[in-house]
């Protein structure tokens, strides 16, 4: 059963964006309407910045806190993006493999 919010939604789907969405055979029936995905991407929770007092973690994703735990995600994040987070979340891990690599090598960590 749809909550509330899913059939307003639904209603204003239908009201606002019908003539808008199409099959390849023409326009959509009610029963093929989308509605909006109620996924997100939790972005902002663990900030990078060099200092203590803005942010939970360093450049590298390394909290300031605890010696040794980094972080990797889109919480590092300082806000919210225009666009899907995953590529950018991905070379900031890729990065970030590459400076604890390097820090292991030289018994930083």
């Amino acid at each position: 059963m749809a909550s509330p919010m899913t059939k307003q939604i639904d209603s204003l789907i239908r009201i606002l964006l019908r003539p808008l969405i199409k099959t390849t055979k023409g326009p959509a029936p009610d029963s093929q309407l989308l509605i909006p995905s109620p996924s997100a991407h939790n972005l902002g929770t663990c900030r990078l910045s060099h200092r203590l007092e803005d942010a939970v973690c360093n450049k590298w994703g390394q909290t300031h806190d605890i010696e040794n735990l980094f972080t990797s995600a889109g919480s590092q994040f300082t806000t919210s993006t225009a666009e899907n987070p995953t590529l950018t979340i991905v070379a900031l891990a890729i990065r970030q493999a590459d400076y604890i690599a390097d820090q292991m090598a030289k018994q930083n960590i």
